[in-house]
């Protein structure tokens, strides 16, 4: 029964659009979800983490990457920064 909860709770979660920022630091991010933000093809994300220009990855066992939502939010405000300068 608690299990059934916990996913019925996930299942709430994921369909509020709002996140809090608790949430934002524990969230983690496909590559897909960050190239569907970005509105960028995959070989210019490639291209990027090649050169050093992305945020923090983290591979997961089966060779995935995931990153942390608060890491993408945290580089895009680096990117704003400077383009302003």
């Amino acid at each position: 029964m608690r299990q059934t909860e916990n996913s019925r709770s996930r299942v709430q979660k994921s369909k509020d659009t709002k996140t809090t920022s608790a949430e934002r630091r524990t969230t983690w991010m496909s590559v897909r979800d960050v190239l569907t933000e970005l509105d960028i093809k995959r070989r210019t994300w490639q291209r990027w983490r090649a050169l050093g220009r992305t945020p923090e990855c983290s591979r997961l066992p089966n060779g995935e990457l995931r990153i942390k939502r608060c890491d993408f939010d945290t580089w895009m405000e680096s990117l704003n920064t400077r383009r302003a300068s």
